[in-house]
């Protein structure tokens, strides 16, 4: 007798965690209210290029600067003015590269061409996609989703539950460290509605980016993704 009500309580715990996954919205469907949520995936692919201008900070190391961010896929340039220091992050041609007076130079294969919008295309990436359950973000019901890359590590993003927007993602780095990055104070640019907080966890440090002014379809001048000479030096 009391087998059997072990078996029956067994039963009934996996028949509740089976109603629970069925409730829980398929990874498409996510992506789907996500891109309509930010203004829809048309109006992303009209998008040429863009140009990010603000601040950014080392809130554990007490360093600010000012960052120009330029995307024109396949290319892209971060520049951060660290008070006259300036680290040059780079994706040309294939090759992503750094020019860093902190840390050196250095230059390797990019994983990745440039995007303008990197969750625009995830059915498109991904291997394979499921969700995961539920989670929080800055006190707010998330729902996770996991998302397979080909030749590369899981990424589980976090969709706002009420609007449907990005809250956060994370991936797992080679050392086995997790990566993590909170997206918010989302505003409209244009036809678009873009995240201006974002703030990067991982590693050494905490990374804070504030956006003043995202232009998007922005004239980028010529010569902007040109790799360094002192990079390009390098083996």
């Amino acid at each position: 007798m009391k087998t059997a009500v072990v078996a029956l309580s067994f039963a009934l715990v996996l028949v509740a965690g089976a109603v629970f996954a069925e409730d829980l919205p398929a990874p498409a469907d996510l992506v789907k209210k996500h891109l309509a949520a930010s203004g829809g995936k048309a109006a992303m692919e009209k998008v040429k290029s863009r140009i990010d201008k603000g601040k950014l900070t080392l809130p554990d190391m007490g360093m600010e600067a000012t960052y120009t961010a330029y995307t024109q896929p396949p290319n892209s340039l971060n520049v951060s003015d660290f008070t006259g220091s300036v680290v040059k992050n780079g994706n040309t041609d294939g090759t992503a590269w750094t020019v860093n007076p902190f840390q050196g130079n250095s230059k390797r294969p990019a994983p990745r061409p440039a995007e303008i919008f990197p969750f625009a295309n995830l059915e498109a990436i991904v291997s394979s996609a499921k969700t995961t359950g539920e989670g929080d973000v800055g006190g707010k019901p998330a729902t996770k989703a996991e998302f397979q890359v080909p030749g590369g590590n899981a990424l589980t993003v976090y969709f706002d539950k009420e609007t449907g927007l990005i809250a956060a993602s994370e991936s797992t780095n080679a050392d086995g460290s997790v990566s993590r990055s909170e997206f918010s104070n989302y505003k409209k640019v244009g036809d678009l509605t873009l995240p201006h907080s974002i703030k990067q966890m991982g590693g050494a440090f905490t990374l804070q980016i504030e956006a003043e002014t995202i232009e998007l379809n922005a004239e980028i001048p010529a010569g902007t993704f040109d790799m360094p000479e002192e990079v390009k030096s390098l083996p």
